[in-house]
């Protein structure tokens, strides 16, 4: 590698190891000793480097064997192999991972992980190890459960199969996943435990979202209190600040440090929030060092405001809320704003998504609101501009499921935009630039867009053209089948897709694509949210739990996006086009 006036930055050399070069192994647990062959029926001579926290040694009798024992009990080492080969002029250099009995949890710097909580946001550099037994294939399960304060909630699984000697998975990998479960439940503190077992269970440790949570000392203070598997409390003192729920546009209120002497004591005063009545919401800002679920605090006279009057807006609905004596002011709110483009409650959203965004999405009451309804959520795309990653958060955080928006809804919500653009007298480029941004995010939230485009401007089925459905369905089952011959289909929701199947108004091509078999779920589920797409189904028919079952059917679509939003797009057409007959 080089820089623009030719100085050498950065050189290596790489070189082939023979065809049928292969390592075996015989695992042991930390302390005792494994064994690594590294063999080749080419005339290869293998050495290892000295470290100081392993030990590899040559087995007498045996080419290329080595004993290595692991020096420090924290620690899982990479020996390092030098290989001499004829096919390369310089020894190849061939690092490998301790064969480790059974599943371990890393750290960033390679260490073991000494706690059994981590944190959801800090999952970066965090890998599981995974080792196979004497170089034979193992399978370790990885089991996900949600636990809140009413236990259990949702469970899940992974089958992981380790054909070679060691495999690491990046934790980081799996966030999408661990975000999607925290949403089935509006519990902040709820966690995920996971436990990693084969025959036995080798691995059992949580992640949580918070590291901290804020406390009352009477009415006078707020104090943190750490979780000490997660946090360390900070010598350097931490900010904390309230935003004014009725009022997101307003500048947060920074909470004074109370000291002794000059010294932080981790209390903080609350007298600026009881001087100024109003609905407050308690937080840290984004880069403290700790985090916790945000504290609501109301003030005495807040918290005495009328309610029974009506309520237009979302400023007014903030005051009015509460989970009991009021809870669905804010839904009647957001109902309202769908059908007004020019609701103030556009503006309060726009104020919370650009300087709340850091807050988890669950943590708002208008947020989860909007959630709910299909109308205005297909125009916050439009009125907020919102983009691919907040739509992923909404998707993930908040259990949307876009497939359940109604294409008419879409439709409306399409010309809707338009003629507001149209009124403002904007430049026709401008107007065709701004569409074209929005088209980017309907890729993301409507099946097959690129192909529907023409009838969402219009709402005329004409312009609709499709295959014949009996001789691409039976093509793309196979091929669906072939991709995920070894993998475990998830099963959840085959009941009730089957007892839907049975009712629906659907050719026997489609009806007796799988034959009633463990493909069930996956295959049939794009079909039926195509007629939830359509307004002739509704997630209700799948279960009585609804935010369970979108996690499921969100578990189920993720299986093979490519099947699930091709199919989706095809049924979806097919049932437009053909909806009179």
């Amino acid at each position: 590698m080089k820089d623009a006036a030719g100085h050498t930055l950065y050189r290596r050399h790489f070189g082939l190891l023979p065809a049928d070069f292969e390592l075996n192994t015989r695992a042991a647990p930390i302390g005792e000793t494994a064994l690594m062959t590294l063999a080749s029926n080419a005339p290869i001579d293998i050495v290892t480097e000295a470290s100081d926290v392993y030990e590899a040694t040559l087995v007498p009798g045996k080419r290329n064997s080595f004993a290595v024992t692991a020096r420090s009990a924290n620690v899982i080492p990479n020996p390092l192999f030098k290989i001499a080969s004829p096919s390369n002029d310089k020894y190849l250099l061939l690092r490998q991972r301790y064969p480790v009995s059974g599943a371990r949890l890393l750290t960033p710097d390679e260490s073991l992980c000494a706690t059994n909580e981590l944190l959801l946001n800090q999952l970066a550099g965090y890998r599981l190890l995974l080792c196979a037994p004497n170089s034979v294939a193992e399978s370790f399960t990885l089991v996900f459960a949600v636990h809140s304060r009413n236990g259990v909630l949702v469970s899940t699984s992974k089958k992981v199969k380790i054909l070679g000697s060691t495999e690491t998975l990046s934790l980081y990998g799996f966030y999408q996943d661990f975000v999607q479960l925290l949403s089935v439940t509006d519990d902040q503190d709820a966690f995920i435990n996971i436990e990693v077992k084969t025959n036995r269970t080798w691995l059992t440790f949580s992640i949580r979202r918070y590291n901290a949570r804020l406390v009352r000392e009477g009415d006078s203070y707020l104090t943190v209190v750490h979780n000490r598997q997660l946090a360390k409390s900070s010598e350097k003192p931490q900010d904390l600040f309230a935003m004014s729920l009725t009022d997101p546009l307003q500048t947060p209120v920074a909470l004074e440090k109370h000291c002794t002497e000059g010294v932080a004591t981790g209390l903080y005063h609350t007298d600026i929030l009881r001087r100024q009545p109003d609905l407050w919401l308690v937080y840290a800002p984004a880069e403290s060092e700790f985090s916790f679920r945000p504290c609501l605090y109301v003030t005495q006279e807040q918290s005495a405001i009328e309610v029974d009057r009506e309520i237009k807006t979302l400023h007014s609905a903030a005051k009015a809320y509460h989970p009991v004596a009021n809870p669905d002011v804010i839904q009647h709110v957001i109902t309202q704003m769908a059908e007004d483009y020019h609701h103030t409650g556009w503006q309060y959203l726009a104020a919370l998504k650009q300087n709340y965004s850091h807050l988890p999405l669950s943590t708002f009451e208008t947020w989860k609101a909007l959630a709910q309804s299909p109308a205005a959520l297909a125009l916050a795309i439009f009125r907020l501009e919102l983009d691919e990653s907040f739509c992923l958060r909404l998707r993930d955080e908040l259990a949307v499921i876009f497939e359940t928006i109604p294409l008419l809804v879409w439709i409306k919500t399409r010309q809707i935009f338009k003629s507001v653009l149209s009124a403002a007298g904007l430049p026709e480029i401008f107007v065709e630039s701004t569409i074209k941004n929005r088209d980017g995010v309907m890729r993301l939230v409507v099946s097959g867009f690129d192909h529907m485009t023409d009838y969402l401007d219009t709402g005329d089925v004409n312009v609709l053209i499709l295959p014949p459905l009996d001789a691409v369905l039976r093509i793309w089952y196979q091929g669906l089948r072939q991709d995920h011959v070894d993998d475990q289909w998830p099963e959840t929701l085959k009941q009730p897709l089957r007892s839907w199947l049975a009712e629906a108004d659907l050719p026997q091509c489609v009806k007796q694509l799988t034959g009633r078999n463990y493909t069930d779920s996956v295959t049939f589920l794009p079909i039926f949210m195509a007629y939830v797409s359509v307004g002739k189904a509704s997630i209700a028919q799948l279960g009585d739990n609804h935010t369970l079952i979108k996690f499921f059917i969100k578990q189920h679509a993720d299986f093979d996006r490519r099947w699930f939003l091709d199919l989706h797009a095809l049924m979806v057409a097919h049932l437009e086009k053909y909806k009179r007959n």
